[in-house]
Formats: C-alpha cells, sequence, structure tokens
C-alpha cells in the first residue's frame, strides 16, 4: 500500500488499485505518517472513487509454438536416429506440418538406427549444395507445328512426332523437378541462415571481449556499443538494421543449438525453425525462457515461475563466459588469469 497527494494505492502483479476521495478538504482530513490513513468528520460529505490500472499485457506463447517445442522434446531422445542431412517434408504426402513432425517422431520411435531411418515415407532429400547451373525454360522454343497427318492413336507416331513432343515434355519435366528442387532451396537457405546467426553470434561476442581487453570506456559506453562502432567502421556498407535483428535472434538461437549438445539435426528436422521464429515466433524473453525450457523439460512453467528464476540473465552470461574461454583457448590465453589481472 501507497499513500501519494491524497490517494491510496494497492499494487500487485497484476496491477495497480487507486482509491482517492472525490471532495478533500484538509480541515476534515488528516494523515498519520507512521500509518498512512484517512480521520475524516463523520458529519462531513466524503466519498471515495476506486480505479484499477492493469499492467501492460504481453502476448503469451500460442499453441503452436508450444505444441513444436514439445515435438522439439521428443525428438531430442531420438537425434541420433537421423541422418546427418534430415530431409525435408514431402508436401504431396504431408501437407501440414503438425502431421509430418507427428509421424517423423512416430518413425524414429520404431527404428533402431540411422540406417533404418530410409524406410520412413513422406520426405525428400535435399542437395547440401545448390545446382545454378540447372536448364530452365523462360521462353518458347522455335519448332515445326504440324509434321504429320492427325492420328488418334498415340503408338503409331512419326518419328519428327516423337522428337518434339519428347522436347516440349522436357521442359514441362523441368519446370516440375524445379519447383520441387526450388523447395530444397529454400530449406538449404533457412538452414544456412541459422547457421549465419550462431557464426555471428560467437564473432560478436569475441569481437566484445576484444574490446574490453584493448579498450577503455567512456561513460554510457559498453563493449557492444564499441563492437558496433568498430564494425561499421570497418565495413560502412553493413545493414545496422539487420545486424541488430541478428543480435536478437542469435542468441536464442544458440541457446536451442545448445540444448542438443551443439547437433544441428535437432534444427534441421522441423522447417518451422526458421530464423524469423526466435524473434516473431516467441516474441518476448519470457517466452523464450518458457519455450527453451518446455524443450528440454517436457513441462510447460507458468510466466510467474519465469519472473520468480530470472534464469534468463544466469544464462545468457554463462553462455558468453563459455564463447569468451573459447576464443581465449584457441589463442593460447588464460581466461582466468586474464580476468585476475584485469
Amino acid at each position: 500500500m501507497n499513500l501519494v497527494n491524497n490517494n491510496i494505492r494497492f499494487m500487485d502483479s497484476t496491477g495497480t488499485l487507486v482509491i482517492k476521495p472525490n471532495h478533500v478538504n484538509s480541515d476534515d482530513i488528516t494523515i498519520n505518517a507512521s500509518f498512512p490513513h484517512y480521520d475524516y468528520n463523520q458529519a462531513s460529505d466524503l466519498s471515495f472513487e476506486a480505479n484499477i490500472i492493469e499492467l501492460k499485457k504481453f502476448k503469451e506463447l500460442d499453441m503452436a509454438s508450444i505444441r513444436l517445442a514439445e515435438d522439439l522434446h521428443k525428438l531430442l531422445g531420438y537425434i541420433g536416429k537421423l541422418p546427418n542431412n534430415p530431409p525435408i517434408r514431402d508436401r504431396s504426402i504431408f501437407s501440414k506440418k503438425e502431421e509430418y513432425r507427428e509421424a517423423l517422431i512416430s518413425h524414429l520411435e520404431k527404428i533402431n538406427s540411422t540406417q533404418d531411418f530410409q524406410s520412413f515415407r513422406g520426405t525428400q532429400r535435399i542437395n547440401l549444395i545448390s545446382d545454378d547451373n540447372q536448364k530452365s525454360c523462360s521462353s518458347f522454343k522455335i519448332l515445326p507445328i504440324r509434321v504429320q497427318e492427325k492420328t488418334s492413336s498415340l503408338t503409331e507416331l512419326s518419328d519428327e512426332f516423337k522428337k518434339i513432343a519428347k522436347d516440349l515434355s522436357e521442359d514441362i519435366f523441368l519446370s516440375v523437378m524445379g519447383e520441387a528442387n526450388e523447395q530444397g532451396n529454400k530449406e538449404m537457405a533457412r538452414r544456412k541462415e541459422l547457421r549465419f546467426h550462431v557464426g555471428f553470434f560467437k564473432s560478436y561476442i569475441q569481437l566484445q571481449a576484444f574490446c574490453e581487453i584493448n579498450l577503455n570506456r567512456k561513460q554510457s559506453e559498453t563493449t557492444k556499443s564499441q563492437a558496433k562502432i568498430l564494425i561499421a567502421q570497418f565495413y560502412p556498407l553493413i545493414s545496422l538494421p539487420n545486424l541488430e535483428l541478428m543480435l536478437q535472434r542469435a542468441p536464442r538461437i544458440y541457446r536451442l543449438l545448445e540444448v542438443a549438445n551443439f547437433d544441428w539435426r535437432l534444427l534441421d528436422s522441423f522447417e518451422e525453425l526458421s530464423a524469423c521464429f526466435f524473434k516473431s515466433g516467441v516474441k518476448t524473453a519470457i517466452n523464450f525462457e518458457i519455450w527453451i525450457n518446455l524443450v528440454c523439460t517436457g513441462k510447460l512453467i507458468s510466466y510467474d515461475e519465469e519472473l520468480k528464476t530470472q534464469e534468463r540473465n544466469r544464462e545468457n552470461k554463462r553462455i558468453k563466459i563459455e564463447i569468451i574461454k573459447e576464443y581465449f583457448d584457441i589463442s593460447g590465453v588464460n581466461f582466468d588469469e586474464m580476468v585476475g589481472n584485469e
């Protein structure tokens, strides 16, 4: 309870209740400083007005994100049975992503090893390297139109007809297969983008550590801001808005990869795990902590539980220290000695 400007305020996690008198007369009201309360003349006509100010609510995790986390938790138990380059969903068999996830996990439950995975129907293999030289058909070919007398038989065809019909059919074949391959190219781009984020995150932490060791900081300056200035100085064409967006996504992608003991098969298996998902899919930092905990434990904790633990602060600090230690080890510098000297 708090007393401000003759208003009584009651505050909790949901908001603030404000109670104030409609008519205030200083002769009728006295305030006891040791125990705030109103003493008023019983004969006066004093009424009170109550108003509830609710705290701003944030968007909670949606069911799609929760189901995805639950499936990732299940997949963790079978990750060793997945091929090194997990296939993608065959959309002609599984029209919905959720159905594919369920079928994939069910198949992994039944098989004994990676060698048995090939028996799973409903997937398409993808190439790790895209074929930029693939033939495409963007214009009409100049070909004869009438090459034989009309016939109703598809078996009694002239050689010229067969040659031209095959040539035209080739374009159709390439278009159909090209569309299917394009789905694979999109999936390959998704996986590459996730890896770009992880590489970026580690490099950014390394640059921050480098600034910490070699530069002094002015008031309100941080190693993060110093690193950003240096990047823009050396590479002025860099997209700073994209850098900021990657800074928000990258730690979350790294956290999920760490849950899988840095086994990329976990992130490669579900197409829903795009780089965008780690910002727009889970929204706030609290949402992400609840989501990543669900992936790890299979249990959905409440928002109050997460607010109490403040786990995200400890985890982010731990991860940064581990990356910096790895950076120092590769550079032949003892992390503990360097920190002690600083």
